[in-house]
């Protein structure tokens, strides 16, 4: 079996570069560029680009034998004037035997020279079914030509984040091409050894050698260490190969500032709190919201939201706006609604200290928060106007008005 060697050049460059290996004595050694680190040796203007040319040498000593391989020659990149990509990645391929190389690879990039030396290691397949290493790629991005079968753009360093889909590509080589099937079994395994993806698919053989794909969405995985296990069995033979690589996800929050509600805070902040976010410049805005929404369930709000509107709108007012609606933004629902109409003041309850007569009421519990909310559609406009807040229990009296300012605030709070 072989092994991926992830090699970092020196940290003054940033370079970074991987051997991956294929069917016997065959590799692909890739590295990366930096487009800051290349003044070129040659350049060529063209309509909205420039191409850029570097020379590169590598030499290899077997540790063994002590013998040597180079390669050298010249690459160019082509440099689009709306290109995002911070990075030439390139390769090029190397015929090795089993065993351990010494390496300098050295660039021209058209100033200072970039070297790099270490060791890269091949180890021999010992058997005829085996597979190649697994290269990691980002799905949607065929931006690059993969030396192999397949338009693919792989990843040097494989570092995703949770809005991204992995790609993986393995190939298969010395199965017996009787017509029938082979399996394929992929596990993703994160650092506590817990299993987070188990999928076994059953191909059709056509060749001796061929290749296999998968697509993994990475939505829902979080900050952490993970490994990619590829299993092949093929029943002509009875035998199994098996392969591993490890790849990073760095959790990012979705782009919460497009969502179409998320600028709508002032029904997640008090009254002072959002002026003074309304005072900010744009910039200050954006940062301030981005800081929001990081520690906020922003589909939770936005449910909510629309719930609001749909429950408590009338013709005068959206939901969202009426004190109901706001209660129901924060709080989500009651655990409990007490409605009343006039046979509620014809019990001679008194609330906050004075009597409501006529008026249709509403009492929200919340049981788990120990509080319940009276709301009054004084007017009979439909639009419940909060009138107090109590604890669950607790006898009323205007003595009690200070302690209810505190229960709402601590009623009204982001959870």
């Amino acid at each position: 079996m072989s092994v991926i060697m992830y090699i970092l050049l020196s940290l003054s460059t940033d370079i970074q570069t991987t051997l991956y290996k294929f069917n016997e004595g065959y590799c692909e050694f890739w590295y990366q560029i930096p487009l800051t680190q290349i003044f070129s040796t040659g350049e060529l203007f063209v309509p909205d680009s420039i191409i850029k040319q570097y020379a590169y040498e590598i030499i290899l000593y077997s540790q063994e034998t002590r013998d040597s391989i180079s390669r050298k020659g010249v690459k160019g990149t082509v440099i689009k004037a709306h290109q995002k990509t911070a990075c030439v990645i390139d390769c090029f391929p190397l015929y090795l035997y089993s065993g351990k190389f010494n390496f300098k690879f050295v660039i021209n990039p058209g100033g200072e020279l970039i070297v790099k030396e270490g060791v890269i290691e091949v180890i021999p397949e010992t058997t005829l079914f085996y597979l190649s290493d697994i290269v990691l790629s980002k799905a949607g991005k065929r931006e690059h030509i993969f030396h192999r079968k397949i338009d693919l753009f792989p990843l040097i360093i494989p570092e995703y984040t949770n809005m991204d889909t992995l790609f993986a590509y393995i190939e298969i080589y010395g199965l017996v091409p009787d017509s029938l099937f082979y399996e394929i079994h992929y596990r993703i395994i994160d650092n506590s050894s817990s299993i987070v993806l188990d999928k076994a698919f059953k191909r059709v053989k056509f060749d001796y050698d061929q290749f296999d794909t998968i697509s993994i969405s990475l939505q829902s995985y979080v900050n952490g260490d993970y490994s990619l296990v590829v299993e092949v069995f093929d029943p002509a033979l009875g035998s199994r190969a098996k392969k591993d690589c490890g790849f990073r996800v760095k959790e990012l929050l979705p782009e919460v500032l497009d969502k179409k509600f998320a600028w709508e805070i002032k029904y997640l902040v008090s009254e002072k709190e959002y002026k003074r976010f309304q005072k900010m410049d744009y910039s200050q805005q954006v940062d301030y919201l981005k800081r929001f929404w990081a520690k906020r369930d922003y589909k939770k709000f936005e449910k909510r939201l629309l719930e609001a509107d749909e429950k408590f709108s009338t013709s005068l007012v959206k939901g969202r706006d009426t004190p109901m609606g706001r209660c129901y933004i924060l709080n989500g629902p009651p655990d409990e609604i007490k409605k009343y109409g006039e046979e509620y003041v014809t019990r001679g309850e008194v609330l906050y200290g004075k009597a409501h007569t006529g008026e249709p009421k509403e009492i929200w519990v919340y049981g788990t928060k120990g509080v319940q909310v009276l709301f009054m559609d004084e007017d009979k406009d439909g639009i419940y106007e909060f009138i107090g807040i109590s604890k669950i229990g607790e006898e009323e009296s205007e003595d009690n008005l200070k302690e209810r300012e505190v229960l709402w605030n601590l009623l009204f709070r982001n959870d």
